[in-house]
């Protein structure tokens, strides 16, 4: 069971993958974890409110440290965008900030040659 951070007691659940090969299946997932009582959240689409003095990095990053109770990184043919300081991908660090928090995370790989 995800415990939830939000008052509301609905556990927010964070979808992350490279977006635009990926549509299809987010918006599958977003209807299981509606249907099944959790709140999707997807950083494509959910980003409002941000912070005005972050950039799109940090206010993914802060997102999941501050708003999310777990998350799913669907990982297929894309890499998606990468941040010039640390070389990592958004998804890539956004992942990291989830395993900083102790939340549960979920990794299903679409492509068997990434495994």
């Amino acid at each position: 069971m995800i415990r939830s951070i939000a008052s509301n007691g609905v556990p927010t659940v964070m979808v992350i993958s490279a977006f635009y090969d990926l549509k299809e299946v987010q918006s599958g997932l977003s209807d299981f974890l509606s249907t099944h009582g959790y709140a999707a959240l997807f950083s494509e689409h959910n980003l409002i409110p941000a912070d005005p003095d972050a950039d799109t990095i940090e206010n993914c990053r802060r997102r999941v440290a501050l708003e999310v109770d777990a998350l799913v990184l669907i990982i297929g043919g894309g890499y998606g965008a990468v941040d010039d300081r640390s070389m990592k991908s958004v998804n890539n660090i956004e992942y990291d900030a989830a395993r900083v928090k102790g939340i549960p995370v979920f990794v299903n790989s679409l492509n068997s040659q990434v495994i």
